[in-house]
Formats: structure tokens, C-alpha cells, sequence
């Protein structure tokens, strides 16, 4: 626009001079030709203002705006365009203070905008109004998803529609948003899809963006259900014990649960609120391994699982099970479920001194021929102490109960039977075998008094084909001199033990009668004692 502004000066009072190419930078008006007065007269000054215009000057989100622009400094390059509704791309250029542009109409909202074109180096500008209509189309961009709420993991599709024409690709934002795909077709339609992210349970926005015009719409979206998981509290744990077991992540619709373990379950509970699991479970007798603890939920049919241990049942057993310090008895350590990387076993007690174990293959077996793993009892008090028996070097154990019975005065009496005797002949094929019963056969009988008990402990000893030891295996009757009768039968270490109820008062006394029955077969020996 061309400013013409008459000038009327008095020569004698107002004489000036403007000198060429002037500007008043604050209204962005600049002179074009030098002007001098020198007498009274009438003189035409000429100022250049920028100015824009937009086609068309009312547009929708998407639409093309073309810009066109004047009366800007020939000393300007460059230019550009600014304001909230100019989207992308946009573009401008100039020459000879004519600028000319053009921009994409932004995803705002229906309103009036300014649009400002400045030209650069001189940084003059001049503006105009651009008034929004909406979208393209006439509902404005809109998108929607085909499932919500949805669990993590779950692909979710999207479509959208009123996108600008002039769009030629698309991109989906939002948090729970992974792995995403998006196409804009002609008419503004758009198809997409994404995987929920592993994201905590509540609700997000899902933002689909048209590119060139840079138009978008959004959707809520609820995420239902994190990645379900469960923790087993302990993690391992024998028959009987009781596990605690915590979730979380999944889905909200989910109203019950169900906890299943292949077998280490004996009973279990279970329930669910808000996509949290509490449950608890005992373990069955069940063969130690490995279990997988799965808890599902329904009605989503969402589900976790972890891995519970049942440990090899370590048992261990003593023989005999109660003896007194003066006994002078070595007490038998048998056992099975060590670490087959065991290699001894021990006892960390004052109870058990002198001890000598190995273990093989998790079992406990003897240390030399004829040589069972034992210990002798210690110089303790009598009661009931609690051994705790641990394979090395793995440390794993097991613990057993012994009684340490009252030091009792012992008699010890030996006779043996029918020594040098024939008891058997057996004849295979030619050969005539002749069993003997052997003379140097020792049966010891001891008794151990309690405040409650009298036991009997029988060891028996003997020489049989060279081999000298003692001798299992074989039947031993105990009787009492107050009516009672029992019997055993000798363990590895030649012992057994026969256990009666104390008669109220007076001595007692016992006839321990051998009956050969293998290695002595028809052979006998009595020995008695009294205390």
C-alpha cells in the first residue's frame, strides 16, 4: 500500500532536509526518495508499508493457504511464516520486496489466527487474519480402537478418518503404545495398529498424527492388565510347609483365580481383586524335583507361573536310638537324601564324640568293612537331645533325636552252648559241609534303667570263616524276671534293643537267649544278668 502524505512547510520558518532512503523503523515505513525544501511549497513524501494477504483468507485444518506479500525492503533475502494455525510444510521466498509463500492449515481449533510474514534481514513484517473452520472434513480428524480395555501384550487396532488430504503418512504416539504401524489413505481415512507395552494398569491417551498437515486426534485407552507375574514365598520347601504366593498385573475383569503346581499342591487358596493375586498353598508328599506353580485368572484366562523346589528328603536314623555314656556302644549313623557331592557327614554336638562317617552317592554307608559310620556317646546329662546331622561339604542336613540314658551299673555274664558241636551238616552234590558253633561267640547283655524304662541292649560278636566281627542279622529273646518277654534282631553293629515299661520296685534281672538262625543256624547261647 502507497502512503501519500501532503507536506506543507514554511521556508522561513521550518527549513529541513530528509535525507535519502529514511525509515521509521517503528511503523516499519521507509522513504524511497530524497526530498529537500528550501521555500514555501507543497511536497508528496512517499512511504512503503508491508503487507500480506492470504488465499483464501477462511480455510480448514489441512487446507493450503497461499501468502502473498509487498512493499518489503529490497534488502531482504529470506522471509518466513509464523503463527499458531500455519502447519507443515510451509515455504516462502522473495525478491524485490515481493515475498510469496504458502503454509498447511494446523490441527487447531475453529477461530480467527494471526499469520505473520517477516522478511529477514530487516526484519520487516506485516500480518494478517486467517479464520479456522475445522477439519476437512466436517467431524474433524477422529480415531478409534477395536479393543478396551486390553491386557499388556495384546494387539489393539486403530482407525481413523477426516484426516487432510494432504497427508502422506501417519505415525501413533502414547505410552502404551509399542511396536506401531500407521497408513493415510486418500479421503483422510487412517489404519493403524500397536502392541500394549508393559505398562502399569489405568488409563492413557492414544494420539494418531497425519503428516504433511500435522493434523491429529486422539482416544482414551485403558490398559487392563500388566505382564501378570507371581512370587513364591519361599521359593523351596518340604512337605507340609506352607507357601505364600503374590501377583500382580493382572487383568481388572479378572474376578477368580486358580493355583494348580503339578502335584506339590496338598490344598490351596486363591483370590484376586484390582489385578492382584494373594494366594497361599501347602506342599504335598510329594518326590522332591522341580514344580511350576502357575496361577491363572478368569474369566481373561490371564496367567503367571515360578518355580517352586520340593529338596530331597534328607533322613538319617541312629542305632540304637538311647544309650548311656558308660555303655561304651558305638552308635550307628545311617542315612540317605545327602548332596551326591557329599563325601562325610558330622555332628555338631557334645552328645556325639569320636564320630566317623562317609557318605556315598547321598548315602551314608561304612567306613571300613565291618565298620559302620558311628560316634560314641558323650559324657552328657541324661535326656533327650536333638542331633543335627550335616553332609559335607554342602552343609545340607537333617536332625534325629537321641536319648542319653542314666549311667546304670552293668553286669555282663557269657556262656556259650553246644560249642564245638555239629548244629548242621549240608551236602552239596560230594561235598560234606559241617557249620560248628564258633567258640570265640561273645553275647554281651546291658541294661540302662530311666525313671520310666528298662532297656536292654544284646551285642554279639563272632569268628565265622576267618572273619572276626560283629554279626548281624541274628534273633535275640529276651526275657524278664517279671513276666515280660521281647525280641530283636542284631543291626549291622551286632546290637539290638529291647525296651520295657519299670516294674514298680525291686532288681532286675534278664536272660538274653541267642537262637542261631544264619550264620549259627540251630545254634544257642544264654547269658543273664541282674542289677
Amino acid at each position: 500500500m502507497i502512503v501519500t502524505v501532503l507536506l506543507v512547510f514554511s521556508a522561513l520558518l521550518f527549513p529541513f532536509m530528509v535525507p535519502a532512503a529514511a525509515s521509521v523503523h517503528d511503523n516499519q515505513i521507509a522513504t524511497t526518495t530524497p526530498i529537500y525544501q528550501t521555500s514555501n511549497q507543497a511536497t508528496t513524501l512517499i512511504i512503503r508499508v508491508p503487507s500480506i494477504s492470504l488465499s483464501p483468507s477462511s480455510a480448514s485444518v489441512g487446507a493450503t493457504v497461499d501468502v502473498s506479500g509487498s512493499n518489503y525492503s529490497t534488502t531482504d533475502t529470506a522471509c518466513s511464516l509464523s503463527g499458531s494455525a500455519v502447519g507443515t510444510p510451509s515455504s516462502c521466498i522473495v525478491s524485490g520486496g515481493s515475498l510469496v509463500g504458502s503454509f498447511l492449515v494446523a490441527n487447531v481449533p475453529a477461530g480467527s489466527y494471526t499469520v505473520t510474514l517477516t522478511g529477514s534481514p530487516s526484519g520487516d513484517f506485516a500480518s494478517s487474519t486467517l479464520a479456522v473452520s475445522g477439519s476437512s472434513n466436517s467431524n474433524g480428524p477422529s480415531i478409534s480402537v477395536t479393543i478396551t480395555p486390553a491386557a499388556v501384550g495384546t494387539g489393539v487396532q486403530v482407525s481413523g478418518s477426516g484426516f487432510s488430504s494432504s497427508d502422506t503418512s501417519c505415525s501413533l504416539s502414547g505410552t502404551p503404545v509399542s511396536l506401531p504401524t500407521c497408513s493415510v489413505y486418500s479421503g483422510g481415512s487412517l489404519v493403524g495398529s500397536f502392541i500394549v507395552a508393559n505398562v502399569s494398569i489405568g488409563s492413557y491417551t492414544i494420539t494418531a498424527t497425519g503428516t504433511q498437515a500435522g493434523d491429529h486426534a486422539s482416544t482414551s485407552f485403558t490398559v487392563s492388565g500388566g505382564m501378570p507375574t507371581i512370587t513364591l514365598n519361599p521359593t523351596s520347601g518340604s512337605a507340609g510347609s506352607t507357601v505364600q504366593v503374590s501377583g500382580s498385573g493382572f487383568s481388572l475383569s479378572d474376578t477368580v483365580c486358580s493355583l494348580t503346581g503339578g502335584g506339590a499342591l496338598a490344598s490351596e487358596a486363591c483370590s484376586v481383586s484390582g489385578g492382584a493375586i494373594t494366594a497361599s498353598f501347602i506342599v504335598a508328599n510329594a518326590a522332591s524335583g522341580s514344580y511350576l506353580i502357575q496361577v491363572a485368572g478368569n474369566p481373561v484366562g490371564d496367567f503367571a507361573q515360578a518355580v517352586f523346589v520340593i529338596p530331597t528328603t534328607i533322613r538319617v536314623t541312629l542305632t540304637p536310638s538311647a544309650a548311656s555314656p558308660s555303655s561304651g556302644f558305638r552308635i550307628t549313623i545311617s542315612g540317605t537324601g545327602f548332596s551326591p557331592t557329599d563325601s562325610t557327614c558330622s555332628i555338631s554336638s557334645p552328645v556325639a564324640v569320636n564320630v566317623d562317617c562317609l557318605i556315598q552317592s547321598g548315602t551314608i554307608v561304612d567306613v571300613a568293612p565291618d565298620d559302620p559310620s558311628a560316634f560314641t556317646v558323650g559324657d552328657v546329662p541324661p535326656g533327650q537331645y536333638l542331633l543335627k546331622v550335616s553332609g559335607n561339604p554342602v552343609g545340607d542336613s537333617a536332625q534325629v533325636v537321641f536319648n542319653v540314658l542314666p549311667t546304670v551299673t552293668t553286669v555282663t555274664t557269657a556262656s556259650t552252648s553246644n560249642t564245638g558241636t555239629t548244629v548242621m551238616t549240608t551236602v552239596t552234590s560230594t561235598v560234606t559241609q559241617t557249620v560248628r558253633f564258633p567258640a570265640a561267640t561273645s553275647l554281651r547283655l546291658s541294661v540302662s534303667v530311666s525313671s520310666t524304662q528298662v532297656m536292654f541292649t544284646v551285642h554279639l560278636t563272632g569268628t565265622y570263616l576267618g572273619l572276626t566281627g560283629s554279626v548281624p542279622g541274628e534273633s535275640i529273646v529276651i526275657s524278664t524276671s517279671w513276666g515280660k518277654s521281647g525280641s530283636c534282631v542284631t543291626g549291622s553293629n551286632g546290637s539290638c534293643q529291647v525296651t520295657f515299661i519299670k516294674p514298680a520296685s525291686g532288681a532286675y534281672s534278664a536272660t538274653a537267649q541267642f537262637v542261631g538262625d544264619l550264620l549259627f543256624a540251630g545254634s544257642t547261647a544264654k547269658i543273664s544278668l541282674k542289677t
